[in-house]
Protein backbone atom coordinates (compact mmCIF):
# COMPACT_ATOMS: atom_id res chain seq x y z
CA UNK A 1 0.00 0.00 0.00
CA UNK A 2 2.87 2.40 0.79
CA UNK A 3 4.26 1.73 -2.69
CA UNK A 4 1.05 3.03 -4.30
CA UNK A 5 1.12 6.21 -2.21
CA UNK A 6 4.77 6.78 -3.11
CA UNK A 7 3.97 6.20 -6.77
CA UNK A 8 1.11 8.72 -6.70
CA UNK A 9 3.29 11.26 -4.89
CA UNK A 10 6.07 10.64 -7.41
CA UNK A 11 3.78 11.19 -10.43
CA UNK A 12 2.26 14.37 -8.96
CA UNK A 13 5.71 15.76 -8.20
CA UNK A 14 6.91 14.92 -11.73
CA UNK A 15 4.01 16.88 -13.22
CA UNK A 16 4.85 19.89 -11.04
CA UNK A 17 8.56 19.65 -11.89
CA UNK A 18 8.13 19.37 -15.65
CA UNK A 19 5.60 22.21 -15.73
CA UNK A 20 7.90 24.38 -13.63
CA UNK A 21 10.93 23.58 -15.78
CA UNK A 22 9.06 24.52 -18.93
CA UNK A 23 7.97 27.82 -17.37
CA UNK A 24 11.58 28.46 -16.35
CA UNK A 25 12.73 27.79 -19.92
CA UNK A 26 10.23 30.32 -21.29
CA UNK A 27 11.10 32.89 -18.61
CA UNK A 28 14.78 32.54 -19.48
CA UNK A 29 13.99 33.07 -23.14
CA UNK A 30 12.11 36.22 -22.14
CA UNK A 31 14.96 37.79 -20.16
CA UNK A 32 17.84 36.68 -22.34
CA UNK A 33 19.14 38.63 -25.26
CA UNK A 34 20.51 42.04 -25.98
CA UNK A 35 18.50 44.35 -23.75
CA UNK A 36 20.20 45.59 -20.61
CA UNK A 37 17.20 45.78 -18.25
CA UNK A 38 13.90 43.91 -18.24
CA UNK A 39 10.90 46.24 -18.13
CA UNK A 40 8.64 46.33 -15.03
CA UNK A 41 6.15 43.81 -16.40
CA UNK A 42 8.92 41.33 -17.27
CA UNK A 43 10.55 41.87 -13.87
CA UNK A 44 7.25 41.07 -12.08
CA UNK A 45 6.77 37.97 -14.23
CA UNK A 46 10.30 36.79 -13.49
CA UNK A 47 9.84 37.41 -9.76
CA UNK A 48 6.70 35.25 -9.86
CA UNK A 49 8.49 32.50 -11.77
CA UNK A 50 11.39 32.53 -9.30
CA UNK A 51 8.94 32.37 -6.39
CA UNK A 52 7.08 29.45 -8.02
CA UNK A 53 10.41 27.70 -8.59
CA UNK A 54 11.45 28.09 -4.94
CA UNK A 55 8.06 27.10 -3.52
CA UNK A 56 6.89 24.38 -5.94
CA UNK A 57 9.36 23.22 -8.59
CA UNK A 58 12.45 22.77 -6.40
CA UNK A 59 10.58 20.95 -3.59
CA UNK A 60 8.93 18.77 -6.27
CA UNK A 61 12.39 17.73 -7.46
CA UNK A 62 13.36 16.70 -3.93
CA UNK A 63 10.10 14.82 -3.52
CA UNK A 64 10.68 13.00 -6.81
CA UNK A 65 14.08 11.81 -5.64
CA UNK A 66 12.80 10.71 -2.22
CA UNK A 67 9.73 8.90 -3.58
CA UNK A 68 11.76 7.37 -6.42
CA UNK A 69 14.40 6.02 -4.06
CA UNK A 70 11.66 4.70 -1.77
CA UNK A 71 9.95 2.91 -4.67
CA UNK A 72 13.26 1.44 -5.84
CA UNK A 73 13.91 0.06 -2.36
CA UNK A 74 10.40 -1.34 -1.94
CA UNK A 75 10.43 -2.85 -5.45
CA UNK A 76 14.04 -4.08 -5.01
CA UNK A 77 15.00 -2.50 -8.34
CA UNK A 78 18.31 -0.95 -7.27
CA UNK A 79 20.26 -3.19 -9.67
CA UNK A 80 17.72 -3.28 -12.51
CA UNK A 81 19.25 -2.25 -15.84
CA UNK A 82 16.17 -0.21 -16.85
CA UNK A 83 16.50 1.84 -13.64
CA UNK A 84 20.21 2.45 -14.17
CA UNK A 85 19.50 3.66 -17.72
CA UNK A 86 16.57 5.79 -16.45
CA UNK A 87 18.92 7.57 -14.05
CA UNK A 88 20.77 9.17 -16.99
CA UNK A 89 17.84 11.37 -18.20
CA UNK A 90 16.75 11.87 -14.55
CA UNK A 91 20.18 13.25 -13.66
CA UNK A 92 20.15 15.37 -16.82
CA UNK A 93 16.77 16.87 -15.85
CA UNK A 94 18.00 17.54 -12.31
CA UNK A 95 21.12 19.28 -13.64
CA UNK A 96 19.09 21.24 -16.19
CA UNK A 97 16.75 22.47 -13.45
CA UNK A 98 19.74 23.67 -11.45
CA UNK A 99 21.12 25.47 -14.50
CA UNK A 100 17.75 27.08 -15.27
CA UNK A 101 17.24 28.20 -11.67
CA UNK A 102 20.75 29.52 -11.22
CA UNK A 103 20.81 31.32 -14.55
CA UNK A 104 17.46 33.02 -13.92
CA UNK A 105 18.60 34.07 -10.45
CA UNK A 106 21.89 35.49 -11.76
CA UNK A 107 20.18 37.29 -14.62
CA UNK A 108 17.58 38.91 -12.40
CA UNK A 109 19.87 39.83 -9.52
CA UNK A 110 22.32 41.41 -11.95
CA UNK A 111 19.36 43.18 -13.54
CA UNK A 112 20.29 42.35 -17.07
CA UNK A 113 19.68 39.84 -19.79
CA UNK A 114 22.38 38.03 -21.63
CA UNK A 115 23.02 35.19 -23.99
CA UNK A 116 21.90 31.80 -22.70
CA UNK A 117 24.24 28.80 -22.69
CA UNK A 118 23.58 26.35 -25.52
CA UNK A 119 22.00 23.76 -23.23
CA UNK A 120 19.46 26.26 -21.87
CA UNK A 121 18.55 27.43 -25.36
CA UNK A 122 17.57 23.83 -26.06
CA UNK A 123 15.87 23.23 -22.69
CA UNK A 124 12.38 22.50 -24.06
CA UNK A 125 13.44 19.70 -26.46
CA UNK A 126 15.83 18.28 -23.84
CA UNK A 127 12.98 18.14 -21.30
CA UNK A 128 10.68 16.51 -23.86
CA UNK A 129 13.18 13.83 -24.89
CA UNK A 130 14.09 13.04 -21.27
CA UNK A 131 10.44 12.67 -20.26
CA UNK A 132 9.73 10.40 -23.25
CA UNK A 133 12.73 8.19 -22.40
CA UNK A 134 11.83 8.03 -18.72
CA UNK A 135 8.19 7.15 -19.39
CA UNK A 136 9.21 4.49 -21.92
CA UNK A 137 11.64 2.88 -19.48
CA UNK A 138 9.23 2.98 -16.54
CA UNK A 139 6.24 1.60 -18.41
CA UNK A 140 8.02 -1.12 -20.42
CA UNK A 141 10.95 -1.98 -18.11
CA UNK A 142 12.66 -3.42 -21.21
CA UNK A 143 15.88 -4.64 -19.57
Amino acid sequence: MIYLYLKALHVMAVIALIGGMLVLAFALALVSGEKAQPNDREARFIALVRRWDRMVTTPALGLIWLAGIGMAIIGEWYSSPWLMIKLIPVLLLSALHGMESGTLRRMTTAGQGGELPQMLRRAVPIIFVCVVLIVFLVVTKPF
